[in-house]
C-alpha cells in the first residue's frame, strides 16, 4: 500500500540565485485523491535574486531573523529586498514558504502597497516573532526545493517532517528527485542537496539531473551523493519503484547536521519537448524521412534538434505514457493487430486515438537513468536492431533483454 501525502502538493520549480519570476498560489484539488484541501502553488524563481550567496539572506538586505516579518525592523520598507522587483520576488517566496494560507505580510515602498501571501506554513512564528535556527533551516530547504535554473514552472510533490508538508508517496509524482537542506540566512550561507533515487530519471528542465548551470546549491556527499546512502530516512513510509517494489524511504529526517529536510518528487513535464535516445547506439528516435503521413515508420539518427526528433509526453496513468511527435502531432504506436510474441513489429506514427494503433507505453526505470518502454497491449518493447544510423525502431518481445531496449528520455534542446 502506498501512503498518501496528507497536506501539500506543490506545482512548482523556479528559484535560483539571480532573477525571480512570478508565481500564483491557490487552494485546489490535488487531482489524485490524496487530499481535498491540498496546497497548490506555482513558482518561478529562476535564481534566488535577493539571496546573497556570499553573505547570507539576513545580512545587509533589510531582512532580520530576530524580528517578525510583519514589523518594520523585521522586513524593512526603506532598504534591501523591498527596493527591487527581484528582491520583492524573494520576499514573496520567503513568505509563501514560512506562513500558512490566509496570512499576509503587507508593506508599502515608495508609495506602492505590496502584499505577500503565505502558502505552505513551515515557519508561522516568523510572522510576529524571531526566526530561530530551526525556522531558518525549514525556510531554506523550502526555498532551495523551488529552485529552477531555467525559470520554467514544473509540477513537484514535496514531503518533509514538518506537519505543513508531511509524508506520503503518490504515483502522480513517482520519481524521487532529491532532498534539500541547509541555512541560506547565515554568512556564508549553506545550500545543499543530495540525489534522490530517481534524480537521473524523468528529468525536467532546470532541476537536478538536468545539467544545471548556475545552481545555488551543492552536493556535500562523496561518490554518487545519494540521499539514501547519507541521510536518515523516515520510518513507516516507503517510496516504491515502477514495479511496485519498496525502494528507499519516502523522505529523510536528517542530512548531515540538518534536520529540516525537504524531499522532492517529480514527473515528466507535459509542456517540455523530450528526445528518446537508445542506450546501445546513442542515436535518437526520428520520423524516418521526415514523413508526415499516418503509418510512417520511426528510425534512429543522430540528434539534431529537429521537430521530428522531439516528443511531448502524455501521462495516461502511473508509469504509463504516450509520446506525441512534435513535427506531426501523431503518436508513437504499434499497429493494433494480433502480434505473435516473438515478432519484431515496426513502430510507426498514427493519429491521436487511432483505432488502428496501440499508443500506450509502460515505462520501467532501469535504475541508472534509462527506461524500458513496453506496449500495454502487445507486450513488445521499443528497441533497435542495430547501432547503425537509419536502423528501424521496432517492437521486441518484453521477455528479451539488451541495451538496445533501454532508452534515455531527456529534455530536448
Amino acid at each position: 500500500m502506498h501512503k498518501h501525502h496528507p497536506s501539500a502538493w506543490i506545482a512548482a520549480a523556479g528559484l535560483g540565485f539571480v532573477a525571480l519570476n512570478g508565481c500564483q498560489g491557490s487552494l485546489g484539488d490535488t487531482t489524485n485523491g490524496a487530499s481535498d484541501d491540498a496546497l497548490m502553488a506555482t513558482n518561478g524563481l529562476t535564481a534566488i535574486n535577493g539571496l546573497s550567496v556570499t553573505n547570507g539572506l539576513s545580512v545587509t538586505n533589510g531582512l532580520s531573523v530576530t524580528n517578525g516579518l510583519s514589523v518594520t525592523n523585521g522586513l524593512s520598507v526603506t532598504n534591501g529586498l523591498i527596493t527591487t522587483a527581484d528582491g520583492r520576488k524573494t520576499i514573496e517566496y520567503l513568505v509563501r514558504c514560512a506562513l500558512p494560507t490566509g496570512h499576509k505580510i503587507n508593506k508599502t515602498y515608495a508609495g506602492v502597497a505590496y502584499s505577500f501571501a503565505g502558502s505552505i506554513g513551515l515557519a508561522p512564528e516568523w510572522e510576529t516573532g524571531a526566526c530561530n535556527t530551526a525556522c531558518q533551516e525549514a525556510v531554506s530547504a523550502c526555498m532551495m526545493a523551488h529552485v529552477n535554473t531555467t525559470g520554467q514552472h514544473i509540477a513537484l510533490w514535496m514531503v518533509g517532517s514538518s506537519p505543513a508538508l508531511g509524508w506520503g508517496y503518490t504515483t502522480d509524482y513517482p520519481y524521487q528527485e532529491g532532498s534539500f537542506f541547509g541555512n541560506i540566512f547565515i554568512s556564508p550561507p549553506v545550500a545543499n542537496y543530495c540525489n534522490g533515487s530517481d534524480f537521473n530519471s524523468a528529468i525536467v528542465p532546470g532541476r537536478l539531473g538536468a545539467m544545471q548551470t548556475g545552481s545555488p546549491y551543492k552536493n556535500p556527499f562523496a561518490g554518487t551523493g545519494y540521499c539514501r546512502d547519507n541521510c536518515v530516512g523516515v520510518t513507516g513510509y516507503t517510496h516504491y519503484d515502477a514495479m511496485g517494489n519498496p525502494d528507499v524511504p519516502d523522505g529523510f529526517t536528517k542530512c548531515g547536521t540538518r534536520s529540516r529536510v525537504v524531499t522532492v518528487y517529480r514527473e515528466f513535464d507535459p509542456a517540455t519537448d523530450y528526445k528518446l535516445c537508445n542506450r546501445q547506439s546513442g542515436l535518437c528516435m526520428d520520423v524516418a524521412g521526415n514523413a508526415t503521413t499516418s503509418g510512417a515508420a520511426f528510425d534512429q539518427i543522430a540528434y539534431a534538434s529537429l521537430p521530428r526528433h522531439k516528443f511531448r509526453i502524455v501521462k495516461n496513468g502511473p508509469f504509463y505514457y504516450s509520446f506525441k511527435v512534435a513535427s506531426t502531432g501523431m503518436m508513437v504506436s504499434l499497429a493494433s493487430t494480433t502480434l505473435p510474441e516473438t515478432s519484431l513489429p515496426p513502430v510507426k506514427q498514427y493519429a491521436v486515438g487511432s483505432t488502428a494503433a496501440f499508443q500506450g507505453w509502460f515505462a520501467s526505470p532501469t535504475g541508472d537513468g534509462y527506461f524500458r518502454l513496453c506496449s500495454d497491449q502487445t507486450f513488445h518493447c521499443l528497441s533497435v536492431g542495430s547501432t547503425a544510423s537509419g536502423a528501424a525502431i521496432q517492437g521486441r518481445p518484453s521477455t528479451t533483454s539488451g541495451l538496445n531496449m533501454d532508452w534515455n528520455i531527456l529534455p530536448a534542446n
